[in-house]
């Protein structure tokens, strides 16, 4: 079984009925039959200090807290997040990397 973890932007779009909550919901909701759907420890963080509902928004999503994930997880979350800003970039977005 595969896992995904989620960065707080998604779940902030899915509170906030941004304009891609549905494509997001019906992505979560294909990404859970196939694995687990994950929060790690600092995006909980996160998102808890922003609202203390958080939970129940997990449960509906089907998400869980990993407070633990393990490095190889950090890692792969790094070079997704290096592959992401290349894309911006390329589609002429400004990216919030320190220099």
């Amino acid at each position: 079984m595969s896992s995904v973890s989620l960065d707080t932007n998604v779940l902030l779009a899915l509170w906030n009925a941004e304009v891609t909550a549905s494509r997001l919901a019906a992505a979560l909701d294909r990404l859970a039959r196939s694995g687990r759907l994950l929060v790690c420890g600092a995006v909980y963080a996160e998102l808890y200090g922003m609202r203390p509902d958080l939970d129940a928004l997990l449960r509906t999503y089907g998400v869980v807290a990993d407070p633990e994930m393990s490095l190889m997880a950090w890692q792969r979350a790094g070079q997704a997040h290096a592959a992401y800003s290349v894309r911006r970039r390329a589609a002429g977005v400004e990216c919030c990397v320190a220099s």
